[in-house]
């Protein structure tokens, strides 16, 4: 199964997938309400749900990503673990 997630940590498409669900999930951020008082620019439950969504994708782009390169120690010396690389610290965050 480590080939699998191997696979998808460096594939492309789930890079480009990733980035859509950034730029969407940023597109959301913007249409919430800062107060309560203020309706969003889309319903709340949509807000919720996309929340639930984009969460979820990424967790899942972490977990593989885990899963490939190993959290802390290298699973492989061809490839630098999760934490080694600062693009993921900061994704962890």
């Amino acid at each position: 199964y480590n080939r699998l997630f191997l696979f998808l940590a460096q594939s492309p498409m789930f890079d480009s997938i990733v980035y859509g669900t950034i730029l969407v999930s940023s597109i959301f951020l913007a249409a919430d309400s800062p107060s309560p008082d203020i309706p969003p620019a889309f319903p709340r439950d949509v807000l919720i749900l996309g929340a639930w969504i984009f969460n979820s994708i990424f967790v899942a782009e972490c977990l593989s990503k885990v899963a490939a390169f190993g959290f802390i120690v290298p699973k492989n010396k061809l490839y630098k673990a999760y934490w080694q690389d600062n693009w993921n610290r900061m994704d962890f965050f």
